[in-house]
């Protein structure tokens, strides 16, 4: 629907996920960006606790920091 792709784009873009388009499958992506979608992922589903176990593990460091940053964010 286009609400939905408006709310996924606009989630991209303040995620700093690149893409071509919302419309890539999320295995096309580095893994930092894919981390970020899985993040968002969950937020977006709105629970109440979200427990992460090394959630930076295989990342490099510029990715490290954007996805702290993304959990300081959300919390």
């Amino acid at each position: 629907s286009n609400k939905l792709n408006s709310f996924a784009d606009e989630l991209s873009k303040k995620l700093g996920v690149k893409t071509q388009s919302i419309h890539e499958p999320a295995s096309s992506l580095s893994g930092g960006n894919q981390q970020k979608v899985v993040i968002a992922k969950w937020v977006g589903k709105k629970p109440s606790i979200i427990i992460m176990d090394e959630p930076t593990r295989g990342i490099d460091i510029g990715a490290k920091r954007d996805i702290y940053d993304l959990m300081n964010e959300l919390t």
